[in-house]
């Protein structure tokens, strides 16, 4: 459960790290993997604490 754990902790890392990259305005195109979760949820985040404004297109 360890290497789990750790992956999902490398998942989360490198989701939160693309998720810097975003800028105002940007138009995201949202992949299916399992490490999307933690960039929308970092991307959200922004959202509420920046004020950025970007759209999201499922691909």
């Amino acid at each position: 459960m360890k290497n789990a754990s750790k992956n999902d902790s490398s998942k989360k890392n490198a989701g939160y790290k693309a998720a810097e990259y975003v800028e105002d305005g940007m138009v995201l195109g949202l992949g299916t993997g399992s490490t999307t979760h933690y960039f929308i949820e970092k991307v959200g985040m922004r959202m509420a604490e920046e004020g950025i404004k970007v759209k999201g297109i499922p691909t």
